[in-house]
């Protein structure tokens, strides 16, 4: 197994592709799975980086909550492998070390199969610095990326170089995007990439309080260490009526703070027949039992919707 990069004049910011290449040199073909190239779908495969003192590069995955990063889909193809045949898979650097600096990293490439794990030899990579200016325009031409991208993968692709650049300026663009199908690459960029600042969580907070509650955003909250308050602020207003696109967002947060302000709106969604957010209402108010919220729970037995089930109140 070996790996390679074939991009020249990389600056600051810009994505790092890591080729593998892994050969069968066994005596039979085994089966390997072809999957997404980012972090969570590249099972298979593990980059490390070094710099010149030959310091770890820290993982992006490592800063921001929950630790490891925010789970994203594994499922792959499986495919064969014959006797003597390769296959090249190309992998972004940036998914597993935070290139923030300039300067020379060796990378090292692992490759795992069979129950073993396979180490590449190093290759070195360059990176040259990019000014204030330059990133500035970069941002900007990556930002009209994502507004003529006409399909998720192109989509995808933008967010995850916008987030890779480290820069505070992004951070509009990814709120956008929370709310598309880019929505789970803007929830990692925004968590383990942007800048987190006090500045950069009010703004979060504010966007959706002004907007409602993205999917994953109650995991971009708790990522980017917004108070207690704050989250439990953004879950209230998101689950008032104007809001109801938000509302199974918002009353699945409402299962993880037991805050009785929530109480009144997550039983008028419990009791809203025919509504998706039902189940994640009656979680919540299952995990936070007013006498308010038994008495509702109690009515839901009496008279559930015959198109949901709620097993949890049966326990």
């Amino acid at each position: 197994m070996a790996i390679r990069c074939d991009a020249d004049d990389l600056r600051v910011g810009d994505k790092v592709p890591i080729t593998f290449v892994v050969t069968n040199v066994g005596g039979a073909s085994f089966a390997y799975g072809s999957s997404s190239p980012y972090r969570f779908g590249a099972v298979s495969f593990d980059l490390k980086a070094f710099d010149e003192l030959q310091r770890p590069v820290i993982d992006p995955q490592s800063i921001g909550f929950p630790a490891g990063g925010i789970a994203g889909s594994i499922l792959g193809t499986e495919l064969a492998l014959g006797t003597g045949d390769s296959v090249e898979e190309t992998l972004p650097l940036n998914e597993w070390a935070a290139l923030r600096q300039p300067g020379t990293f060796t990378v090292r490439g692992m490759y795992h199969a069979a129950g073993a794990t396979f180490e590449s030899e190093p290759v070195t990579v360059s990176i040259a610095p990019r000014s204030r200016s330059d990133m500035r325009e970069y941002v900007a031409a990556l930002q009209d990326q994502w507004t003529t991208a006409t399909t998720k993968a192109e989509r995808d692709l933008a967010v995850r170089r916008l987030a890779y650049t480290f820069d505070e300026r992004p951070l509009p663009t990814l709120l956008d995007a929370l709310r598309g199908d880019a929505g789970f690459a803007a929830a990692q960029g925004i968590v383990h990439y942007l800048p987190i600042t006090t500045q950069s969580v009010e703004r979060i907070v504010r966007d959706f309080e002004n907007r409602g509650l993205a999917p994953n955003g109650v995991f971009v909250l708790l990522g980017v260490g917004a108070s207690e308050a704050q989250i439990v602020g953004v879950i209230d207003r998101s689950l008032q009526d104007d809001r109801r696109s938000s509302w199974p967002t918002a009353a699945f947060g409402a299962t993880l703070y037991g805050d009785d302000r929530l109480m009144p709106r997550l039983i008028a969604i419990a009791e809203t027949i025919g509504e998706p957010a039902r189940i994640q209402a009656v979680q919540a108010i299952a995990n936070n039992r007013t006498d308010e919220g038994v008495a509702a729970l109690r009515r839901l037995l009496d008279d559930p919707d015959p198109d949901t089930d709620f097993p949890d109140l049966r326990r």
